[in-house]
């Protein structure tokens, strides 16, 4: 009843005003009553839009569970197409870098870049983990400040430095992270793709100890040339496999689910040695 008075007290008052006017005849005449029509109209209009229903806190609760499940569900599928891109950005610098190994190789007697880090003699002092260097610092010897393996391919065949560089890289030599140093003459630059320097004859890859070759054309077709970095663990970019380069110039995908080439590849650099990075190539060999 209370509430019945406080909705109806401003009608009651328009009321009083009208008969304590001076224009009392006028509301005695019956003029009145649309007036009390509209104030009722009025009045129950704005009761029906203050009685209107609204969200209550567990709506509000649970429309936010249902967008995190939502978020949770679409986020990993986001990730994977992520990823999926960056290996084909990856593919497409590897297959670049191969057209630049057999532009040099055409150039230079069909041989394929050489590496101070790596000879032809299988094993020996090679230091075949260091053929993600592009250039030798300088001071350091007689090579000092000059371009090595991969490297040789920057001034003549590919000017981008980027293509040395993959997307999914996560390890310390990051494009961001090094770009200032190309700009500065005698530094040591390192890229994020292993260099294989040399590869086994196709006459001879059937005997324990394959002869080895920097020869484009003697190289068995499906050798690996060019992977992920495969110093440490941190160098190689995909984590679950490879863009490899082969000998016959193809790039196709090594998938390495299994961790059977991560398990070759040392934790650190105290672990580094010719012998895991030779093994590693020889598994990049024969493709999965």
């Amino acid at each position: 009843m209370f509430a019945l008075w406080t909705d109806y007290r401003p009608l009651l008052g328009h009321l009083y005003y009208l008969v304590h006017k001076s224009d009392v005849v006028y509301a005695v005449q019956g003029q009145w009553r649309p007036l009390v029509r509209a104030l009722v109209a009025n009045n129950t209009e704005s009761r029906s839009w203050r009685g209107a229903p609204a969200f209550t806190l567990i709506d509000v609760l649970v429309s936010m569970a249902v967008i995190a499940i939502l978020i949770s569900i679409i986020l990993p599928s986001l990730h994977g197409a992520s990823q999926t891109a960056k290996q084909v950005v990856c593919r497409s610098n590897v297959r670049q870098i191969g057209i630049g190994i057999a532009m040099y190789a055409d150039e230079n007697n069909d041989r394929i870049p050489p590496s101070t880090n790596v000879g032809l003699a299988a094993g020996g002092s090679d230091q075949a983990w260091k053929t993600m260097m592009l250039r030798i610092a300088a001071p350091s010897g007689q090579f000092a400040g000059r371009w090595d393996g991969l490297g040789l391919l920057v001034e003549n065949y590919l000017p981008a430095p980027k293509l040395f560089y993959c997307p999914s890289h996560t390890g310390e030599f990051r494009f961001g992270d090094i770009a200032e140093t190309w700009d500065a003459d005698g530094t040591e630059i390192m890229g994020n793709y292993q260099y294989r320097a040399r590869g086994p004859m196709a006459a001879s890859t059937a005997t324990a100890t394959p002869t080895l070759t920097r020869r484009l054309s003697l190289i068995a077709p499906g050798a690996a040339l060019v992977a992920d970095g495969m110093r440490t663990r941190a160098d190689f970019n995909h984590k679950i496999g490879s863009n490899v380069l082969r000998a016959n110039l193809s790039v196709s995908w090594y998938s390495d689910r299994a961790g059977r080439l991560s398990s070759i590849i040392p934790t650190d650099e105290s672990q580094v040695s010719t012998t895991r990075i030779e093994q590693a190539w020889n598994n990049l060999d024969s493709p999965n």
